[in-house]
């Protein structure tokens, strides 16, 4: 087993698959587990939409319906996630292109007629809303280059929109590992919480198929983040977090806390 060794602090080489001495998952930890898990896997499916429905617009999509996309979002649409890319007349928001991915494949998708926009529902404009207000924050990605954003709806009634700043690859075999940010933004358009996930930009390389375990250590929360999970599931590598509670393995939809019994 071979560890790359990512972040500011040097996570501990040669620490195999093996820690001892911490205690069990608390149900706190538990609970935060089970929503990294939801909420990585959506960010990574949501983020997926937006990458394979971009190849098809660019192509579908005549050269002046693409100078007129000011930006897009994705939504849930029973089985499917729809891409929906959207210009601005003043600050009213309408479709330009939008298109159906099912199971990280272009099903179905509409080029709109700028002769005669369309009108997004009160949903979208409402998703687009927090999008730009998140945009707005504090917050500055790792790269030479606009976030990524990915908008989750509210996980509860009357609850805020989860808006996901992610910094974007812009060099292959180099990806960020910093530089990403959750925006919560409430009913009323207005900012309830926000939260970075690392102190500092990470932009490292990780090779496809080189034998590499990623290794970071994360300080910020006692357990891997939504932010982990979505990275392993990138990566298509399980990555390894060692937090204040000890060493965690992140695999896709999986978690770990390693203990002595765990080989």
């Amino acid at each position: 087993m071979r560890w790359l060794v990512l972040g500011v602090s040097a996570l501990v080489v040669g620490l195999a698959a093996v820690t001892l001495g911490w205690a069990a998952v608390t149900p706190a930890e538990e609970k935060a587990l089970g929503l990294a898990l939801a909420r990585g896997k959506l960010i990574y499916s949501y983020d997926q939409a937006a990458w394979v429905s971009t190849d098809t617009m660019l192509v579908e999509l005549p050269r002046s319906g693409q100078a007129k996309v000011a930006g897009w979002i994705v939504e849930p649409k029973g089985e499917m996630l729809t891409a929906t890319y959207y210009g601005l007349r003043g600050a009213t928001p309408f479709p330009v292109y939008s298109a159906d991915v099912v199971d990280n494949k272009v099903a179905a998708s509409t080029v709109y007629d700028l002769g005669e926009p369309a009108v997004l529902s009160q949903a979208q404009q409402a998703i687009i809303k927090a999008r730009a207000t998140a945009m707005g924050s504090e917050f500055a990605a790792c790269a030479n280059a606009p976030f990524n954003t990915v908008v989750l709806p509210p996980e509860t009634e009357g609850g805020p929109w989860l808006v996901y700043l992610l910094t974007p690859q812009v060099q292959n075999g180099v990806y960020p590992f910093g530089g990403h940010f959750l925006v919560e933004i409430g009913a009323n358009g207005d900012v309830v919480a926000s939260r970075r996930f690392t102190r500092a930009c990470m932009n490292m390389p990780v090779g496809a198929n080189d034998g590499s375990f990623p290794g970071i250590t994360h300080n910020l929360d006692p357990t891997p983040t939504e932010i982990h999970v979505f990275l392993s599931l990138w990566l298509k590598k399980t990555l390894y977090v060692m937090t204040e509670h000890g060493a965690w393995s992140v695999e896709g939809g999986r978690i770990r806390l390693l203990t002595d019994d765990q080989d």
